[in-house]
């Protein structure tokens, strides 16, 4: 089990949930029992407009007319490049997030253009809350009008279609200056021969942060700060799926022997909107991370 949280350690990131999370903030030597702070995206998302949300010229669009992504984190080649359209992942707003990042991955990887979506037919997630919303929140202002280019019920004819990446990456250097769509974009490291920096350099990476790098946060100077999402809101608590906090106890374990100078943030909504009528997560749930430190 050591071996499992220590290979898993490296992989903790910030996870932007809901319109209403809840934080439960740990600091050492300052810690707040329960602090709970309510997050509106909406809100977020006015913070700052950076560089990301900035249009490309249209000068730059391959085709007079021509529907697709302007942004200059979708616009990684020159124009004329070929253009990789995505469909909308179902699920949860983290599952759909991500997919828009392997498609703009697998895009910058193969010289394209990331063109944008082919969205679903409504904008709410599985937990009812709206992507775009999300979207515009993490990758800024405008960001979700300028990626949701279509829709399932108005798809239009691409070039070339492929189920996955794999498919995609034989047959691409055979097409130049369309439109070309991929089915599932999850399996782009299918290439173990492939670094992961091809598809996600750090230049791309920056440019993703930007928006969100705006915001303010409550992490103390001086420390590594490590959050942790819970996945606790729409599940019962005998949920397969709702990792016990013991995990999440040895995890931060395995962090603190490494890294002294670590704090952790745990992010957490207790209810979710569309979540049955039972017995809801409460603050006292998550007293146990406070009391960690």
């Amino acid at each position: 089990m050591d071996a499992q949280v220590a290979d898993e350690a490296s992989a903790i990131s910030a996870a932007s949930h809901s319109a209403a999370s809840q934080s439960v903030t740990t600091r050492p030597g300052k810690v707040k029992t329960n602090e709970i702070v309510m997050t509106n995206l909406a809100a977020k998302a006015s913070v700052a407009t950076t560089a990301l949300t900035t249009r490309v010229p249209t000068t730059a669009i391959a085709k007079v007319g021509e529907k697709r992504c302007m942004l200059p984190v979708c616009n990684y080649h020159p124009a004329g490049s070929t253009r990789l359209f995505i469909l909308e992942h179902t699920d949860g707003a983290g599952h759909r997030m991500k997919s828009i990042m392997e498609g703009m991955a697998i895009a910058i990887r193969n010289n394209l253009t990331f063109g944008g979506l082919v969205g679903q037919l409504q904008p709410l997630t599985d937990q009812h809350i709206n992507f775009r919303v999300v979207t515009d929140a993490i990758l800024g202002p405008g960001a979700s009008k300028e990626l949701f280019i279509w829709n399932i019920s108005k798809r239009p004819t691409f070039a070339a279609e492929f189920q996955d990446a794999r498919a995609l990456e034989k047959k691409i250097k055979k097409l130049s200056d369309v439109n070309i769509y991929c089915h599932a974009v999850n399996e782009w490291g299918w290439n173990r021969a492939v670094a992961t920096s091809h598809y996600f350099p750090m230049s791309f990476r920056s440019t993703l942060r930007q928006h969100v790098d705006a915001w303010p946060v409550q992490f103390s100077a001086g420390k590594v700060a490590v959050v942790m999402h819970l996945r606790r809101a729409d599940l019962k608590r005998d949920d397969t799926r709702a990792t016990p906090d013991d995990y999440y106890y040895g995890l931060a374990d395995v962090i603190k022997q490494r890294i002294p100078n670590v704090e952790f943030h745990v992010w957490v909504s207790t209810k979710n909107i569309p979540a049955f009528d039972y017995d809801f997560w409460t603050e006292e749930d998550f007293k146990g991370y406070a009391d960690r430190g």
